[in-house]
């Protein structure tokens, strides 16, 4: 007795899945030209098609928030990479590009847990080590409030313009 309906349902999922796979093949195409706009619209696209708990789905997730990363929109990318660990907790380019991010935005708490989390799932990268060490300095120098960082280079505008 052949199953029609298992056949049918397999079939569909083929179906989105190579649908899939082509948005991400144009998405990853438009992120190489640094058309990001296109880009974002490609993987989210490619996102719609995907199964759900899936590496693929966290990847596309992750590859918009590279998207995001080259734009400077860290908000967005933090969102993103969190989609993308919804979808796979353990997805080491999600927790990265979290993580910087976070460093952008100088959350440095966040950026260390990420790649500490990042460490964990890949114990053996000297990469993810240097950056965490990396990270954690950053977050241990004492920085200035941003309102006298604001004063300061005020007053230093202030100074080299009655010298030169």
């Amino acid at each position: 007795m052949v199953n029609h309906k298992g056949d049918a349902a397999h079939n569909e999922i083929n179906s989105f899945a190579s649908k899939a796979a082509k948005y991400k093949r144009e998405g990853d195409a438009h992120f190489g030209k640094r058309n990001m706009r296109e880009a974002l619209t490609s993987y989210g696209k490619a996102i719609e098609m995907s199964l759900t708990g899936t590496e693929e789905k966290a990847a596309l997730y992750s590859n918009r928030a590279a998207c995001y990363l080259m734009q400077n929109m860290y908000r967005a990318a933090v969102q993103e990479c969190s989609q993308a660990l919804n979808e796979a907790p353990d997805f080491k380019p999600a927790l990265l590009r979290r993580a910087r991010a976070y460093e952008q935005m100088q959350q440095y708490d966040r950026a260390v847990s990420d790649l500490e989390a990042a460490a964990k799932a890949d114990p053996g990268s000297d990469d993810v080590r240097k950056k965490l060490q990396a990270t954690r300095a950053a977050r241990d120098t004492p920085r200035l409030p941003a309102r006298r960082r604001s004063e300061e280079r005020r007053v230093g505008k202030e100074c080299r313009s009655r010298w030169s």
